[in-house]
Parts: C-alpha cells; sequence; structure tokens
C-alpha cells in the first residue's frame, strides 16, 4: 500500500537496534471500526488535528498512526523505523500548562536521533526563534562530563498555516547549518523542517504523489467525510481517524481542546491589537484563570469570560489573580 523510499532521505538508519517502543501493524479491530465510521460519522470535526492538543493526544496514542507519519515527513521506508519511543509522554486529559514544550512530541528514533514534532497553528511571530531553541535544547542535552561525541542528530518538524517568512511561501522546506558562500552542509546534526499547510494547494504534482501531502491533506481536514475518505487511502491513516474518535467522546480530551482554541484566540487578538508590553504577565493571568475554571467545571464562566473583559476581571478577582 506504501511505497516511501529511504534514498536521500534526513534519517540515514541501516544499523540494527533493540526495539525501545514496540511498532506493530494495524488490527483487524481498527479496520472494523473504521468501517463503521463510514455510516455514522458525519458533519464537521468537533475537534480535528490542528487542535494542537488533539494532534498531541492522537500521536502520543497510536504509535503505529505516528511511525507512519514519521516516514512520510523524514522520506523513508517502514522497514527503516526500528524503534520509537516517546521520551516525554503526557497524562492525556490532565489540564497543561500553557507556558511549557508539553504539546511538542518528543521522540527517541532508533535511539540515534532525537525528533521534536509539533502543530503550531497559530501566532508564528516567535516561531523562528522558538523552534531554533528547542532544536539546540535537545542537541545539548547532555549528562555532565559527557564527551560531545554522544550529542545526537536533531530534527524539528513544525507543522504551521502560514509562512512566518513574508517572502517565501513553501509547503515544505528544511534549514540547516550551511556555508553561506558555497552551500556546504556545515552539520546535519540540527535540522528544522517547516510544513506549511496553508500552500498545500499550491503543491506540484510531485508533492502531490507524496504520502506527506496526504497525511498533510488528513491534517488539514474539517469534516468527517473528508477525513474518511483520505483516511481509506492508508490503514496507519485509519488508525490516525479512528484514534481521533475516539478521544473526541472523551470529556477530558474534549475540555483540553476547547482551552487551547480559547487560548490561542486569545493570544492572536492581543498580539493584534499591539499589546506587546506587558503581554507575557496578561497571558500568564488569563492562562492560570482559565485553567482554573476548567478545574472547576465553570464551562459556562470560561466560555463568557473569552467575550466579556468585566466578567474576566471580575472572576480573576474572584480567583484573586493579580491584575496588570
Amino acid at each position: 500500500m506504501k511505497n516511501h523510499t529511504s534514498k536521500n532521505s534526513i534519517l540515514q538508519s541501516s544499523d540494527n537496534f533493540s526495539f525501545s517502543q514496540n511498532v506493530t501493524s494495524p488490527n483487524q479491530n481498527t479496520i472494523e471500526m473504521f468501517e463503521k465510521m463510514q455510516s455514522e460519522m458525519t458533519g464537521p470535526l468537533p475537534y480535528g488535528f490542528t487542535n494542537d492538543y488533539m494532534f498531541r493526544a492522537v500521536f502520543q496514542k497510536n504509535h503505529i498512526a505516528l511511525k507512519d507519519l514519521l516516514c512520510a515527513i523524514l522520506n523513508l521506508s517502514s522497514e527503516d523505523i526500528i524503534s520509537l519511543e516517546i521520551t516525554n509522554p503526557i497524562i492525556l486529559g490532565e489540564t497543561i500548562d500553557d507556558k511549557s514544550c508539553i504539546l511538542d512530541i518528543r521522540i527517541l528514533l532508533n535511539k540515534n536521533r532525537n525528533i521534536n514534532i509539533e502543530m503550531q497553528i497559530g501566532n508564528l511571530f516567535n516561531w523562528p526563534k522558538r523552534s531554533t531553541f528547542y532544536t539546540c535544547r535537545m542537541y545539548t542535552d547532555l549528562h555532565k562530563g559527557d564527551d560531545y561525541i554522544k550529542t545526537l542528530p536533531c530534527i524539528h518538524v513544525g507543522f504551521v498555516n502560514e509562512s512566518p517568512f513574508p517572502d517565501y511561501h513553501e509547503f515544505l522546506s528544511k534549514y540547516q547549518l550551511i556555508n553561506c558562500e558555497n552551500g556546504h552542509i556545515f552539520s546535519g546534526d540540527i535540522t528544522i523542517i517547516m510544513i506549511d499547510l496553508s500552500q498545500i494547494e499550491q503543491t506540484g504534482q510531485e508533492i502531490r504523489n507524496t504520502e506527506l501531502y496526504r497525511w498533510a491533506k488528513l491534517l488539514c481536514a474539517t469534516e468527517w467525510k473528508e477525513v474518511l475518505d483520505m483516511a481509506k487511502q492508508s490503514e496507519a491513516m485509519q488508525e490516525a481517524v479512528v484514534t481521533l474518535s475516539e478521544l473526541t467522546e472523551e470529556e477530558k480530551i474534549k475540555l483540553q481542546c476547547e482551552a487551547r482554541i480559547i487560548y490561542q484566540g486569545d493570544m492572536h487578538s492581543a498580539f493584534l491589537s499591539g499589546e506587546a508590553k506587558g503581554e507575557a504577565k496578561a497571558s500568564k493571568n488569563i492562562s492560570l484563570l482559565f485553567q482554573l475554571l476548567l478545574r472547576d467545571n465553570r464551562l459556562d464562566d470560561l466560555h463568557k469570560a473569552t467575550k466579556d473583559l468585566e466578567f474576566q476581571r471580575r472572576l480573576m478577582e474572584e480567583y484573586k489573580i493579580v491584575q496588570l
């Protein structure tokens, strides 16, 4: 069903490594559930893959889907991936801290590469600096006294919905340390990959024939019919869609997905209004308020607080959150 090739891929893994995380094939259960969904699931997705929390939840829970997505991104065959281990797992449904990088999925691949994947659909004004910081932090994650030879190559993958670079609009772009004069690669140990989902319809036929394009189409889908139609092409995609459906039914997961939508919308509004001064503190206050409202199951108040600033102020006073 698939025909990935590892030629010229970013990751080469011909050496033998033992499994640190067993990666299996799609099972009959998933196939049966997917077939059942064909007649039952209609209308818009409550929370799609571009919701960063849902993205994290689906691909943390389903390693078959994660393995296939990695193959598509890194241009690998299934046989190239001997092992994968998520090294920063979270408890799904538990309230998160918006200031942490907890929604990025960090993976030890074949015990010889660190991969960081994020779904970044939101404000990208600081994405170049942030992705550089995350990648360098992965690369320098050595124990005291370790030799530099123990550093593992690191790849940061960001799915975005617009380019942070106004003059460059590409579906897929890759950055490494290079000689600016002759293009010679100084080091392939640090790689940043950006996949701009807003450019998916501007891609040429060569890209449209790739698994990455098909995964991108699935990730962008907003209707159940879209995801079901796309997933017919791949058993691994069916795994992802069935897992998406299961998580959509879990109340704690829905609360966290909704919290992310509210948080990102608020941050976008703050950025557009030019409130740069004090933005970090305001962001922390609002994030704390939303977490407390979620904790206390005050969903009606949470929704109202996103639209009524005076009501938001009163809630902050109630919770004794210091105002700017």
